[in-house]
């Protein structure tokens, strides 16, 4: 019986190849390793070339000579030798991959392997390591990974006995993420990357509906492939994942909870596309639960529920709200959010319109009426006539309160936490990102986490500036006072260093 070998693709270490190539074969029947009676073939032929043969200790290929017992063509030949598909119906020998191989020295290639690990080794290639997906490679003898460990997209797996393993390239001009897999005698360990750290995902339950939402901390444990299913067009994987998570448990209005949630990530790879795509996790419980939900890629603020009850003080009664944005305090029915402070300033969104009351402008709550239907009021520019005000029960779908604790034209003391002297003004110029409220246990007292863009005045010098950090608003008989502690300016233009401040109304 004859084998014919693949042909490997590329030169060896960047030298050229003999000038001629003849078709190499196995006579199994004789155990004898030939140039098959000289016949060259353009199909399965392989350059006559004895350097770079891993494991070889035969004598030379061009003899008719036996392979040496032990080496890898002897244990390759007894493995094939009696393999009824290494001949086509016809009796006649048909080309036979090297990754087919895998019941050839299976131990040789699994050592040093760890658990969720896959094979590279000599000629041969896990079958289950598929170009378009992310893994991070390993030397099998050793804890280095390759690539500084960072999880890449395989491109594509060459032919011959040392395959090229071709991964993703930041660069488009010289791609050196590359080696060959007879390159490491110890072999490669492969571990499929099918969730990376910092992906977010929208919980949904059964029924399809966003109960939460989750960012990705860190992997618990390594990713484990539990099944494949390949057909013409798609390669679709299942692997398990153990994730540490910042879930956001909506009934809490914004708050995070690190949790551990294990699933069942599925991978598919449309083969005409290219790159596998994250589908989805399924079956997912969170710690430990018996109820599973699915995690869907993405954050789609639209989509998020909220489950709020009025049932303190107030007519017991229960509501679902619907594309609550995070920064958003919601108001519905006889439900009124108890982070809403009268005195401050918000503006309101109808939630099921998605349009701004007052023409978006933020407006003073003077008030909160009581009863089912409470009016809300905002202060008017009119000591005669107001007309900013609405019922909470007037939209089915409800109102989103977004505070701004710090507004376009406040002025500020700017007081060095480490001295406690005055060392400049600033005056808000920008307030482009949502200012988010935090949990605050006192009534009339709100702490918001502000981002915003001033104009600093230190020592005589004017400079743009973006500021963060916490408002403090305080309720007083003679009105509202806001004061920003924690904070950190950073120049929109280095080379000023960052420094915390605390900013005092002036």
């Amino acid at each position: 019986m004859t084998i014919i070998l693949p042909p490997r693709e590329e030169s060896l270490n960047g030298q050229d190849i003999v000038p001629y190539t003849l078709e190499r074969s196995v006579n199994c029947s004789e155990g004898k390793m030939g140039p098959n009676n000289g016949k060259v073939s353009s199909l399965n032929s392989l350059p006559v070339i004895e350097m770079n043969v891993s494991n070889y200790t035969g004598l030379s290929l061009f003899a008719d000579a036996k392979p040496a017992v032990g080496s890898l063509w002897y244990r390759y030949c007894q493995a094939i030798r009696d393999d009824e598909h290494s001949l086509d119906s016809r009796g006649e020998a048909q080309a036979i991959p090297w990754s087919r191989s895998s019941s050839f020295d299976q131990e040789s290639i699994e050592d040093g392997l760890l658990p969720g690990e896959l094979s590279v080794k000599g000629f041969y290639v896990d079958p289950a390591i598929v170009p378009g997906f992310k893994y991070v490679v390993r030397l099998a003898d050793s804890d280095k990974l390759l690539f500084n460990g960072k999880a890449l997209k395989l491109v594509s797996i060459g032919r011959g006995y040392g395959k090229r393993i071709t991964f993703e390239s930041d660069s488009a001009i010289c791609n050196e993420h590359y080696f060959y897999s007879d390159t490491h005698s110890a072999g490669y360990g492969f571990r499929l990357v099918a969730v990376e750290q910092g992906a977010k995902f929208t919980l949904k339950d059964g029924c399809g509906n966003a109960m939460g939402f989750a960012t990705v901390i860190e992997t618990l444990e390594e990713m484990e492939e539990c099944h494949e299913v390949t057909s013409l067009k798609q390669v679709q994987k299942l692997v398990k994942v153990t994730l540490l998570c910042n879930v956001e448990n909506l009934k809490d209005f914004g708050g995070y909870e690190q949790k551990t949630v294990e699933g069942t990530a599925v991978l598919l790879r449309e083969k005409a596309s290219g790159p596998a795509v994250l589908e989805e996790i399924i079956n997912c419980s969170i710690e430990s639960e018996n109820v599973h939900f699915t995690l869907v890629p993405g954050v789609d603020e639209k989509e998020r529920i909220f489950f709020v009850s009025s049932n303190q003080g107030d007519i017991p009664a229960s509501f679902i709200v619907t594309g609550l944005l995070p920064h958003e305090l919601p108001v519905i029915g006889t439900f009124v959010h108890p982070n809403i402070i009268v005195g401050a300033k918000y503006k309101v969104r109808n939630l099921e319109s998605g349009k701004y009351l007052f023409d978006g402008r933020a407006m003073t709550l003077q008030s909160i009426g009581r009863g089912y239907g409470k009016r809300i009021t905002f202060a008017s520019e009119s000591h005669i006539h107001n007309d900013n005000y609405f019922y909470s029960d007037t939209n089915c779908g409800g109102f989103g309160f977004t505070i701004e604790a710090l507004s376009v034209g406040d002025h500020f003391r700017i007081v060095d936490t480490n001295t406690a002297e005055d060392v400049g003004v600033a005056e808000v110029f920008r307030t482009d990102v949502p200012q988010r409220p935090l949990a605050s246990s006192s009534p009339g007292l709100g702490r918001v986490h502000v981002e915003v863009t001033c104009n600093v005045t230190r020592m005589g010098e004017t400079c743009t500036m973006r500021v963060s950090g916490t408002a403090i608003i305080e309720k007083h008989r003679s009105g509202m006072s806001v004061s920003v502690s924690d904070v950190t300016m950073r120049a929109l233009q280095p080379p000023n260093p960052s420094q915390t401040f605390l900013f005092l109304p002036v």
